[in-house]
């Protein structure tokens, strides 16, 4: 009985081999009739597309080009308003002080005292050196005594006149009289001249105290106690004033006459500011006011000196020192005004590209004045409001509409 199942088994393998084979090929078929399938359909959608690319293109004048430039250009625009355009005229300045005294001895002797800092700010009348005083001292007391000795000389010449005058004229000679007229008067001169010594020697004792003539700073002191000064030695200390101070410049003859042409000399000072820029470029809060100007215009360098004076308080303007001196309106009117980088050229002049009506670009001629701080004043051509392309100026051929950024979502 086994046997003759496994007999069957056997018969019923070899019979099935043979259909399982061809069930394999016909998968086989199936699958590849649908990759072809798949593949026509792409095909057919990407033809589509294509098709329907080239209507596009053909409504568009049959260049695919001309479609993408006649689409809304991008661009940024602001409104044409009025601003203040103020450019400075600018000058190379040096800075000195307006009063600079160089102090010497004027008497010789031992320095007994140096009363100050080297580099100190002083006020006038500050005591700064004193000189040995005692051999001058000396002097004033010797000089009085010879005033005294010439005022009693003098006393006992006028008693004498007097009793002369006064004696009977048969008693005393005219001769007499005369002599003692004479001796009195030369006693008279005698105490003049021994005043006067008096005050030479009161003035050589003052001396021997050196003190500061003006308000300023001291530079380096050219003695110390114990040194031996004389009025030949030269300067001890050199005292300049700081505050306020001045700033020397050169205008050019076309600046300097265009000023005068243009304002009255009594209205410099109000119509003109002029400030000062440091060399580390800072521009402290302070405005000069007009000292004078040379009298004559250099001819070598066909320009005039003019100094402004400044206030020093913090002492950022240095004696010897260089600045920029910027000179401007001190009252400037607004005026109408673009960002610069809303201008272009060519070869027949300046121009903008305005929003105009339908959102279309459009070219604007306009006349520039003067520039600053990233505008550009403009005197004809444009009205306030209109509105200027600032950015994506590729964008703004003339005629094109415009798609203003930042207003696309509103």
């Amino acid at each position: 009985m086994s046997d003759e199942v496994i007999t069957n088994n056997e018969e019923h393998d070899k019979s099935a081999r043979p259909e399982h084979g061809f069930a394999k090929a016909a998968g086989w078929v199936v699958a590849a009739a649908c990759f072809l399938g798949i593949g026509w359909l792409a095909g057919s959608m990407y033809t589509g597309k294509k098709i329907m690319a080239a209507m596009a293109a053909r409504q568009a004048g049959g260049n695919p080009m001309a479609a993408m430039m006649n689409a809304p250009g991008l661009v940024k625009a602001e409104p044409v308003s009025y601003a203040v355009v103020n450019p400075p005229w600018t000058y190379i300045g040096r800075v000195e002080p307006i009063r600079d005294v160089a102090l010497r001895a004027e008497v010789a002797g031992m320095v007994r005292g140096v009363h100050f800092q080297e580099g100190a700010v002083v006020k006038a009348g500050d005591l700064l050196f004193t000189i040995d005083a005692e051999p001058y001292e000396a002097r004033v007391a010797a000089r009085n005594a010879e005033v005294a000795q010439a005022e009693s000389a003098l006393n006992r010449a006028e008693l004498l006149l007097a009793r002369l005058e006064a004696a009977d004229s048969r008693a005393v000679s005219q001769l007499d009289i005369d002599n003692a007229r004479g001796e009195a008067a030369q006693w008279r001169a005698g105490v003049l001249q021994a005043k006067a010594g008096l005050s030479l020697a009161e003035i050589d004792l003052r001396n021997t105290k050196i003190t500061a003539p003006i308000d300023g700073r001291t530079g380096r002191a050219a003695a110390t106690t114990g040194d031996y000064v004389a009025p030949a030695m030269g300067t001890l200390v050199r005292i300049v004033q700081t505050d306020p101070i001045r700033v020397a410049f050169s205008v050019t003859d076309k600046d300097y006459v265009e000023a005068r042409e243009n304002i009255a000399d009594e209205r410099l000072q109000d119509t003109l500011r002029a400030r000062v820029q440091l060399p580390t470029g800072t521009i402290p809060e302070m405005t000069g006011e007009r000292d004078f100007e040379d009298n004559v215009m250099s001819a070598g360098t066909a320009s005039v000196g003019v100094r402004v004076r400044f206030s020093n308080e913090h002492g950022l303007l240095v004696p010897g020192g260089y600045v920029t001196v910027l000179v401007d309106l001190a009252k400037p009117e607004p005026v109408l005004a673009v960002p610069k980088k809303a201008l272009k050229w060519d070869t027949e002049g300046a121009f903008v590209m305005l929003v105009g009506e339908e959102s279309k670009a459009e070219q604007r001629r306009v006349v520039t004045g003067a520039e600053a701080d990233g505008l550009v004043a403009i005197r004809e051509g444009l009205n306030e409001g209109d509105r200027v392309v600032v950015e994506g100026l590729l964008n703004a051929r003339p005629g094109r509409v415009l798609k203003i950024a930042g207003e696309e979502d509103e």
